[in-house]
């Protein structure tokens, strides 16, 4: 747990379909890119990761001096992170566009919610997870560990904490799309995911390749492990 007596909280973005998955208590972990791929070097000693002098890490050093405030930007564990994702408060469906912007306590509807019930919610004017108000948030996550690695170092459990599911012999290809991420990510092609990983490949090419760090690449990123506070 943090020692410091104030927890540390920030915002962080998820899809509805990753949503769904930490609902569900499929995923627990989450890859983000780290920003300037140029100041990090593998440790040859045990394959680890450190961050080369820059100014904004005034020595060789770990993870740990990334961010500007000398820390990982998501935070350390014991930060806590709360989501933001797709939304509308309910006043938002029938209002004028803009109408309902500061409607601090109203009921809200959240797109991950909608997965399974077609048309997706469609009748409902969603807000991008951009401008969701701590106020609307439902989720509260506990950073439980921070560490650094290429995106292809990935292991298949973390491939399944990840939220994409574990292959069954015995599955259909539509029943492997569904447990991908049962959503608009799932209809990806899945023809040969057979692990987890290999499922866990597919959506990040969807979500990477065209910001510039497909799977090819092999992309530094932060491994954020937490739990639901």
């Amino acid at each position: 747990m943090k020692t410091k007596s104030k927890i540390q909280e920030r915002p962080i973005l998820f899809k509805p379909e990753m949503v769904k998955a930490i609902l569900e208590g499929r995923k627990t972990q989450t890859r983000r890119i780290i920003r300037d791929q140029e100041l990090v070097e593998p440790n040859p000693d045990d394959g680890s990761a450190n961050f080369v002098h820059s100014p904004r890490c005034p020595s060789y050093c770990d993870y740990a001096c990334a961010g500007p405030d000398g820390y990982c930007p998501y935070g350390q564990p014991g930060d806590h992170l709360w989501v933001k994702e797709r939304w509308s408060p309910v006043e938002c469906s029938r209002e004028p566009k803009n109408a309902c912007d500061s409607f601090e306590g109203s009921h809200v509807n959240y797109a991950a919610d909608f997965l399974d019930q077609p048309p997706y919610g469609k009748s409902i004017r969603w807000k991008s997870s951009l401008y969701m108000p701590r106020w609307a948030s439902r989720l509260t996550l506990e950073i439980v560990q921070v560490r650094v690695q290429r995106v292809k170092d990935i292991s298949e459990g973390d491939a399944i904490a990840e939220g994409v599911g574990a292959w069954r012999d015995n599955w259909s290809r539509r029943e492997a799309a569904e447990a991908f991420i049962r959503g608009t990510e799932a209809r990806v092609e899945t023809k040969n995911a057979k692990t987890a990983k290999r499922l866990f490949y597919l959506l990040w090419q969807k979500i990477n390749t065209k910001r510039g760090h497909g799977w090819d690449k092999n992309p530094w990123v932060w491994v954020i492990e937490f739990e639901r506070v």
